[in-house]
C-alpha cells in the first residue's frame, strides 16, 4: 500500500503488477484479505484478542499456548515452543488449518519480500481496478 491507499498486488499467473485505487472496495477488500494473510501466518496477539495463556511441555519442552479470538485474526491456538530462553518454533492452528514455523528472522532476505523475478520497473503497475 502506497502512501495515498492505494493497493499493490501480484498476479504471478499473469506476471502482473495490479492496483486497486485508494478508496475503491477492491482496495478495501484487498486490504483485509493481506491482513488477514498476514495474522494467519504469524500472529503476535493484541491483549484483548487474547482469551487464553497456558503454560505446558511439548516434547520435553517448555510452551505457552495462546488461544486467540477477535473479528480480525479469527479464532486460532498459537503454540510457541522454547528451547531454554529461545523460541525454537510456532504452531498455529487457525481456521483448521495447522501450520509449524521452524524458522524465524529479524531481518527476511530479498527473496522473501522482494519483487519476483519477472518484475521489472520497465513493467510498472500493468493494471488498475
Amino acid at each position: 500500500m502506497d502512501e495515498q491507499g492505494n493497493v499493490y498486488w501480484f498476479d504471478g499467473a499473469n506476471k502482473e503488477v495490479n492496483v486497486d485505487k485508494a478508496g475503491t472496495s477492491a482496495a478495501q477488500n484487498k486490504t483485509k484479505q493481506i491482513k488477514q494473510n498476514v495474522y494467519g501466518y504469524v500472529m503476535i496477539p493484541k491483549a484483548n484478542e487474547v482469551v487464553s495463556i497456558t503454560a505446558g511441555e511439548y516434547q520435553g519442552a517448555y510452551m505457552e499456548s495462546v488461544r486467540v479470538a477477535s473479528a480480525e485474526a479469527g479464532v486460532g491456538t498459537y503454540d510457541y515452543v522454547f528451547d531454554g530462553d529461545n523460541l525454537a518454533f510456532i504452531i498455529m492452528q487457525h481456521y483448521g488449518v495447522k501450520n509449524t514455523i521452524t524458522t524465524l528472522y529479524a531481518n527476511p532476505s530479498d527473496k522473501v519480500i522482494g519483487f519476483p523475478d519477472w518484475y521489472s520497473e520497465n513493467i510498472g503497475a500493468s493494471k488498475a481496478s
